[in-house]
């Protein structure tokens, strides 16, 4: 029997995902399981668990996103690098759940994203996410699906987003429209009408979510992150210097849209926060300025993008930023009218979903199922997203 029929004969099924952001802070992992068929799935989370990546690598992770550029010894090592650590998320996440490696029959891998350029006009697009499949396939001995967004981008699209799917099977509603707003390094927005079908579901990336964030805690503070909202929340917001961050061209951009840290990267935070200097800006003043620039951001996309066609009554956040006060009081306040909560009310933890996520598109592609959405990634048509690599038990 071919490894994948046993599989894809089984009632239920369990899987793992595994996914490192654009904060480059860890590898998240997830446990689920999976019942039904088609689109109308039964997710269970089992078991979730982030594991950070080692100092020095983390180091050369963000050396190479920010240098744009890398010797071709140093890609090949961290491709390799960051597939053994993957694999040593996983390893530890059955450990920690009790479930044996044995008991899962696939694990979906993102990767972590180092490049990602979409096409323009006449430029076609690329993208390139390091943590080899085959390398996890090896050290857990479970077939293991990567590299999901070049089928998409090979179609014509964008690469991204392609979590809009499991948004659907996860989240639609017979009675509200619901948005779903992730807030990672980059935000991004799902919209499901209510009634939806999947052809009704639009997404598109909004803007910066964490990483300017970051980037000025790290720059101006020297903290990993601004824990809390609390550095932003002791500053007050330069509206001068917010209107100029608002003329960013993806901003006002119309979806499909798609972007990455290339897009807001350190040499761009340095630049706003010189700018703040400038204006006498204190350092709590530039990044709570900073802050509102990813909450506005978002809102400026609902308000332009979203409200003419639909009228969302719930916003489920998830994400990193889901856990910054000043980010979610911010967004409190933009949308007075529509209710916000996070997804762990749904029994997906909001630093857990992305994690889940791809354990069901790794699903999507062990079963042979298309899981990108055309009117979303701007592709010419569906297509199976991710490699497999196969065991052979």
């Amino acid at each position: 029997m071919h490894p994948l029929e046993r599989v894809m004969s089984k009632k239920e099924k369990i899987a793992a995902g595994l996914i490192s952001g654009t904060s480059v802070d860890g590898v998240d992992s997830a446990i689920i399981r999976i019942k039904g068929k088609d689109l109308n799935l039964k997710i269970e989370l089992i078991h979730f668990l982030t594991h950070p990546y080692p100092a020095d690598i983390r180091l050369k992770i963000e050396q190479l996103i920010k240098n744009k550029s890398a010797s071709l010894k140093d890609i090949a090592f961290l491709q390799f690098k960051v597939g053994e650590i993957f694999a040593d998320a996983l390893i530890q996440l059955c450990k920690k759940s009790k479930i044996p490696l044995k008991q899962i029959d696939f694990v979906g891998s993102h990767g972590q994203t180092v490049w990602h350029s979409p096409p323009e006009k006449d430029k076609k697009g690329s993208t390139l996410q390091i943590g080899d499949g085959d390398v996890i396939k090896e050290r857990t001995g479970i077939t293991t699906v990567s590299d999901f967004r070049v089928s998409d981008m090979a179609a014509g699209g964008e690469g991204a987003p392609l979590v809009p799917l499991v948004d659907y099977i996860l989240f639609r509603n017979k009675i509200e429209s619901r948005g779903l707003l992730n807030i990672g390094g980059i935000s991004n927005i799902t919209v499901i009408p209510e009634k939806a079908t999947i052809n009704d579901v639009f997404a598109f990336d909004c803007g910066p979510g964490n990483t300017l964030i970051d980037l000025s805690a790290q720059l101006l503070f020297n903290q990993k992150i601004d824990y809390d909202g609390k550095l932003a929340l002791s500053g007050k917001v330069n509206q001068k210097l917010l209107n100029e961050l608002m003329n960013h061209p993806f901003i006002l951009k119309k979806p499909p849209k798609s972007t990455g840290r290339e897009t807001f990267d350190l040499s761009y935070c340095k630049d706003i926060i010189k700018k703040g200097k400038k204006l006498n800006l204190s350092r709590n003043d530039i990044i709570a300025t900073i802050s509102e620039f990813t909450a506005k951001s978002i809102f400026y996309n609902y308000e332009n993008f979203i409200a003419p066609v639909v009228n969302l009554k719930r916003i489920i956040l998830s994400g990193g930023g889901a856990f910054n006060r000043y980010l979610y009081h911010s967004l409190k306040n933009y949308f007075k009218n529509i209710i916000i909560e996070k997804s762990d009310i749904y029994n997906i933890p909001a630093e857990a979903k992305e994690a889940v996520a791809f354990a069901v598109l790794a699903y999507q592609a062990v079963m042979g199922r298309t899981s990108n959405l055309p009117g979303v990634t701007g592709a010419k048509k569906r297509v199976v997203c991710g490699k497999i690599s196969l065991t052979n038990r």
